[in-house]
């Protein structure tokens, strides 16, 4: 499973990454952070994803 995070604060963005990697064990291949809406948009036109967490205050910013 690939997971992508956006998250603009790196507390919040690392406690995601250690739940998911508790939760998901080795079914986890990657998890990729985007600390802005851009980054994170980037990162979906690269590549793809299972998952992705996204800061609510960001979704605003995804449907421009």
């Amino acid at each position: 499973m690939r997971i992508l995070i956006v998250e603009d604060e790196a507390t919040a963005a690392q406690r995601l990454d250690r739940l998911a990697t508790a939760y998901l064990g080795s079914r986890l291949k990657e998890i990729v952070h985007a600390e802005t809406v851009e980054r994170g948009r980037k990162a979906l036109a690269a590549s793809r994803f299972d998952l992705v967490l996204l800061d609510p205050p960001f979704d605003a910013g995804l449907h421009a």
